[in-house]
């Protein structure tokens, strides 16, 4: 070992051993101030660049998430601690970037944030992102009624790049995209988000519903105003505003913005995109049932994306994933179809291919049967044949988002999975509360269909929740107008989100047992792919408490909204609300069903009240307490350190597992955990300053043994060791860990752990 590699290895013994006594996530500096939100019309606050650490969590099958307020909502009045979000989304794909050296706000503790402002927030310290990292894009739409009395809605987006080994620190680098006037006195124009890609190009969508002026500048007006943007956060000024008018220029933001409808007098659908980072590249659809794709200034139409019907309902899905049947190249996109005819019934779920404009390769329709069974449950969708219809297309939903109802994905067998929900037994209108997550399986070698159900609601209970794969009852979905006492009376379930495995993500109302209480939640359906059925995962829901790790303040979620007065809520999760890949761009077909790394990133539209003052009480200001509230975009991913894989079973068929816990920060806590030891046996912790990847012991050493702990018994089948991460790491410099398992008795036979790797912050 070189002097060097003796020093490092030092530091990082010396951290393993020594016991540990560390969104926008902050609070103001003093309670009851109106919180920290930043202002869209300062021209101080357009742009900011700061850390978001993710707080662990399990599910209730036990799988590790990170969760932390990526970004919050912005303050337009004194009564309020923030906007209402409306869509929202997530970029399909990720892109590798090169770290920077860019400037970050950081800050462990309270009062510190990004505010400018000094009586609200303190000066927070400031870090470098310098390692290749892989970067992912967010966006939602905001709306609220100003001091002014007026209808303010703008839209935010940010950059989140992160090291795959190193996931639970997230740079983020928000941008206020564009906003719909100059100050609290104006309205040019009402926007609506749609989507974005992974280099931070998001697309959005303006109208003149509502407008009365203002700013010196050009209101939209009448029908025909319907226009299609996208707005390049990279470009973006960091000193002014980019108001959306009917100006040629106005106050736009000329460098970041490109138009792609303009003034059209055909209603349009909040737009989707193709993640292409070259030549961002729109699709959508019209009320002329057309699918739009296209570049700025080169924009076509078809009607092409339509099998077996002529009607579309909703706006349009994107997954980047290929259906060969479909000849596709850069991707697939989706929409609800209904046949001509009274009343309207949405009974198709249409997929195209898409090339790398955006225009059709080629379509396909799931035709909803009269009804479906439950592969694992055996249930039944409730009512006479032919009664069920997809749904969460009413109402604002068609102008405001979000993108889109129907969920995608291609299997790693080639199967092609869609889903959407669906109201059974008898649609009642946009606010039916029975619903189900219907899902459509085509066969990708004989094009078979066949169809099962990840989630129901008979109108009195429904699918049950369980506390493990084939595990034990813990609650069970329902029906919204049960949590909410009768209004709003539904939908009770959002539109579905399909992971890189094939697992659905949807938010419905439930009851769970341990509180005897009802709420709303986010819910996993664990996809089993031998018999094409799927059983509920708990991720989390209302009522739930987590850390802000830095904040240093703990959070309640205190509201996950699915409906609004008359129909699904446009602030409810979507499709486009999950990454389309795994974890880092990592291969799904090289993770388990459950590995938390074929989630790719969640965002969720929640609220959440901070325990400012630790009483364990939340109670916001305007409710006589001193807490915070506010309405925030969490992000839910995977947040354990590189896993590297390379494990060897026992003899009894079980491998051994390690997972690193923790930021990479110097100081920071973190934990060692190993799992499925058998009792009594001795482990061995080895590390190393580069990768061996060495036949050993019939498995494999993943580490360079730089450094060998001697043994440790395990007592038991588990052991977690605590840890600081220490300082004088380099940065990006890699470290290899693994553990050897020996016994029971010394020498035994050994088995091993995956190895992980990380890299200095």
């Amino acid at each position: 070992m070189t002097l060097v590699h003796r020093s490092l290895a030092a530091l990082v013994v010396a951290a393993l051993l020594a016991p540990v006594g560390v969104a926008q996530d902050s609070v103001a500096k003093s309670a009851c101030l109106g919180g920290d939100a930043t202002s869209p019309w300062d021209l101080t606050e357009q742009a900011n660049d700061f850390v978001v650490d993710l707080n662990a969590f399990s599910t209730s099958w036990g799988t590790e998430f990170g969760i932390a307020p990526l970004l919050k909502s912005s303050k337009t009045a004194l009564a309020f601690t923030g906007s209402l979000i409306s869509a929202q989304g997530i970029s399909s794909t990720q892109t590798a970037v090169t770290g920077s050296a860019a400037s970050y706000a950081a800050w462990v503790g309270a009062g510190l944030g990004i505010n400018g402002d000094p009586s609200v927030n303190d000066v927070p310290g400031v870090v470098s992102a310098v390692c290749d990292m892989s970067q992912f894009g967010v966006a939602f739409a905001e709306f609220s009624t100003t001091d002014a009395g007026q209808d303010y809605s703008g839209v935010i987006g940010a950059t989140v790049a992160f090291q795959p080994s190193n996931p639970g620190r997230l740079y983020v680098s928000k941008r206020m995209a564009a906003v719909n006037s100059c100050d609290p006195n104006s309205k040019l124009a009402s926007l609506a988000m749609g989507s974005v890609n992974g280099d931070g190009h998001v697309f959005i969508r303006s109208d003149g519903f509502g407008a009365v002026g203002g700013c010196g500048l050009t209101m939209f007006t009448g029908g025909a105003d319907n226009n299609i943007w996208s707005v390049d956060l990279g470009a973006r000024s960091t000193s002014a505003l980019n108001v959306i008018s009917d100006d040629a220029i106005g106050m736009k933001d000329t460098g970041a913005l490109s138009n792609y409808i303009s003034n059209e007098g055909t209603a349009h659908g909040p737009p989707g995109n193709v993640g292409l980072a070259s030549a961002p590249t729109y699709i959508g659809g019209n009320f002329n049932a057309e699918e739009l794709h296209g570049t700025a200034g080169s924009v076509g139409f078809s009607t092409g994306h339509l099998a077996s019907t002529t009607n579309a309902r909703g706006n349009v899905s994107y997954t980047p994933q290929n259906f060969a049947p479909l000849s596709s190249t850069h991707g697939l996109a989706g929409i609800l179809g209904y046949d001509s005819g009274s009343p309207i019934q949405a009974t198709y779920l249409n997929v195209w291919g898409l090339s790398s404009n955006g225009s059709v390769t080629g379509n396909r329709a799931c035709s909803l049967p009269g009804s479906i069974t439950d592969n694992d449950d055996g249930f039944v969708t409730l009512g006479p044949m032919g009664t069920l219809e997809f749904d969460h297309y009413h109402s604002q939903v068609a102008f405001q988002g979000g993108n889109g109802q129907v969920a995608m994905r291609v299997l790693d067998n080639g199967d092609l999975i869609t889903a959407a929900v669906v109201d059974h037994p008898l649609d009642s209108g946009p606010n039916h509360p029975i619903n189900a997550i219907a899902v459509c399986k085509v066969d990708g070698v004989t094009g078979a269909e066949s169809w099962t159900l990840a989630g129901w609601n008979d109108g009195v209970a429904g699918k049950d929740i369980l506390d493990g794969p084939g595990g034990t009852s813990i609650g069970t979905l329902v029906p919204l107008n049960l949590v909410t006492g009768g209004a709003p009376l539904g939908p009770s379930m959002s539109s579905p989100m399909i992971d890189s495995k094939g697992n659905i993500y949807f938010m419905s109302s439930l009851f769970t047992d341990a509180d005897a209480d009802f709420a709303t939640g986010l819910v996993r359906a664990v996809f089993d792919p031998a018999g094409f059925s799927y059983q509920l995962d708990l991720v989390m829901k209302t009522g739930h408490i987590f850390h802000g790790e830095n904040s240093t303040k703990d959070y309640l979620v205190t509201f996950l909204g699915i409906a609004d007065g008359n129909s699904v809520s446009s602030g409810a999760a979507w499709s486009g609300n999950i990454s389309g890949g795994a974890h880092g761009g990592m291969d799904p077909s090289t993770l388990g069903q459950l590995d938390p790394r074929a989630n790719g990133g969640i965002v969720i539209s929640a609220g959440i009240i901070y325990d400012t003052n630790d009483d364990g009480d939340f109670t916001r200001c305007f409710d006589g307490g001193v807490d915070e509230d506010y309405n925030v975009l969490l992000y839910i991913g995977h947040c354990a350190w590189g896993d590297v894989g390379q494990g060897k079973p026992a003899f009894n068929g079980v491998t051994p597992k390690l997972t690193l816990k923790g930021i990479q920060v110097p100081g920071s806590a973190g934990s060692a955990v190993v799992t499925d030891m058998l009792p009594g046996q001795n482990y061995f912790i080895v590390i190393g300053l580069s990768g061996l990847f060495a036949p050993f012991k019939n498995g494999t050493l993943v580490p360079n043994p730089d450094f060998l702990f001697p043994p440790i018994p395990t007592g038991g089948g588990s052991s977690t060791l605590p840890f600081a991460w220490p300082a004088g790491i380099p940065s990006c410099f890699p470290l290899y860990y693994q553990v050897w398992v020996t016994g029971p008795g010394l020498p035994g036979p050994f088995s091993a752990t995956n190895g992980v790797v990380t890299e200095g912050p």
